[in-house]
């Protein structure tokens, strides 16, 4: 703050005196101010958290159904569906089963468009070596 208040008191014009009682002004609005701002903030932030699981209790088993392939990539389908029931059994608490009928929860869904990109390329051809497919 002296800084800025030896900056202020050199400075040439009338309106030295002005900016300098706008400068301490600014410090104890700012010191004032400063510590309620942050506690509303730290509130704020920890309103969304909660203890509660993010699963559902009523939901033990799931059916992965195929998915239906409206896009021109054969048998990218069977990639997605089989990725997706992995992916729930390793990262979920529910158990994929092979029955429609039994499970709590049927999973479905449409591909529309599948596009790829490439990753690597040769250097001599420019032929593609690796290639990422997203749906």
């Amino acid at each position: 703050m002296k800084n800025s208040e030896l900056r202020i008191k050199n400075k040439k014009s009338g309106n030295g005196r002005i900016a300098l009682a706008f400068s301490i002004l600014n410090s104890q609005f700012l010191i004032c101010c400063l510590p309620s701002v942050l506690c509303l903030l730290t509130l704020a932030g920890c309103a969304g958290y909660s203890n509660k699981s993010l699963y559902p209790k009523d939901v033990a088993t799931v059916y992965v159904e195929m998915f239906d392939n409206q896009s021109f990539r054969r048998g990218i389908e069977l990639e997605l569906t089989d990725a997706m029931a992995k992916r729930i059994e390793s990262q979920t608490p529910y158990k994929i089963i092979s029955n429609r009928d039994k499970a709590d929860t049927v999973i479905s869904g449409q591909i529309m468009q599948a596009k790829e990109s490439v990753l690597t390329t040769e250097r001599q051809i420019g032929r593609a070596l690796e290639k990422k497919c997203r749906a």
